[in-house]
C-alpha cells in the first residue's frame, strides 16, 4: 500500500514539476501518519529536487507514541533529501518548544486562524434549557467515558440541560436524564457555525496528557462567560466555558 501511495505521490509530483519548471515548488504536509512520511520520502527521491521546498506541519504530541523514532528518522531523512530547502512547523509555542527538543531543529510557529464568526446572534436570556455540546467525533482522549458518566448518572437538574453530541457515540440517557440531541460526526461549516450559536455550554473533558501541547480550543476566545473545571473521576478535568451567567455548574 505504501509503495502504490509513493508510486502514486511520484506520478503527480512529476507532472507538477514539469510544469513551469524554473518556479519554485513547495510541499506541504499535515496530518500524517509514519506511513505516509515513508511513501513521500520515496516518491521525491529519484525526483529532481533544485526547486522543491517541504514544509511539514506538525499539530500533535507524538513524543510518547511507539512509532516516534520512526518519524524522527523520516523526517530526518526528508530534510537530507531536500538539504535547506526545508522546514519543521507547528502552531502554537508549547508544542514547538517539544518539537524543537525532539528534533534538535528550530521549529517554526505558523498560527492557524481561528473561523470567522459572522452571523453569531444575540444569545437567548431565558431559555427552557441549557444547552451543552461536547463537539466532534467521539475518542476516548476527548473524553468520551467521561461524557457516558455524565449521561447514564443524572445529576437532580439534568432536566434543565440539553446535551448535543455525535451519533456514532452512542449514549442512552435515563428517563430522567438530559435530553439529547445527537448530530453526525462531521458537520459543515453551516451547521458548526449554526450549534455554537445555539450552544450555551462547551464541554471539553479531554485527556491533560493527550492534548498537553494542543492548542486552546479556538471556540472560546469567542465566548464571554465563566470557566467552570470539574474532576470527575480523579484522572480527567472537564472543562467547561459558559457565557450563562445562570448555569448552575459552579
Amino acid at each position: 500500500m505504501v509503495l502504490v501511495f509513493a508510486a502514486t505521490l511520484r506520478d503527480a509530483l512529476n507532472r507538477l514539476l514539469q510544469s513551469h519548471k524554473d518556479r519554485e515548488k513547495i510541499i506541504f504536509l499535515e496530518r500524517f501518519i509514519h506511513w505516509q512520511l515513508l511513501a513521500l520520502l520515496l516518491a521525491i527521491f529519484l525526483l529532481p529536487k533544485k526547486n522543491i521546498y517541504l514544509l511539514i506541519f506538525y499539530r500533535v504530541n507524538f513524543h510518547e507514541h511507539r512509532t516516534k523514532w520512526v518519524d524522527w528518522l523520516l523526517t530526518k531523512l526528508l530534510k537530507k533529501t531536500v538539504y535547506d530547502r526545508f522546514a519543521l512547523l507547528c502552531d502554537n509555542d508549547t508544542l514547538a518548544e517539544g518539537l524543537a527538543k525532539f528534533f534538535g531543529e528550530s521549529i517554526h510557529i505558523m498560527p492557524v486562524n481561528p473561523p470567522e464568526f459572522y452571523r453569531l446572534k444575540k444569545w437567548r436570556e431565558s431559555p427552557q434549557q441549557i444547552v451543552c455540546w461536547w463537539a466532534g467525533s467521539p475518542r476516548e482522549e476527548k473524553g468520551w467515558g467521561v461524557i457516558r458518566k455524565l449521561v447514564e448518572n443524572p445529576p437532580p437538574l439534568a432536566k434543565k440541560f440539553c446535551l448535543v453530541a455525535a451519533r456514532s457515540a452512542n449514549l442512552k440517557t435515563p428517563e430522567n436524564g438530559v435530553q439529547l440531541i445527537l448530530t453526525e460526526d462531521k458537520l459543515s461549516r453551516e451547521e458548526y457555525i449554526a450549534w455554537l450559536e445555539k450552544t450555551d455550554v462547551m464541554l471539553i473533558p479531554y485527556d491533560t496528557k493527550a492534548y498537553a501541547q494542543h492548542p486552546e480550543s479556538s471556540q472560546k476566545q469567542y465566548w464571554r462567560g465563566s470557566h467552570h473545571c470539574w474532576n470527575l473521576d480523579g484522572q480527567r478535568t472537564v472543562k467547561i466555558w459558559s457565557r450563562r451567567v445562570d448555569c448552575p455548574l459552579g
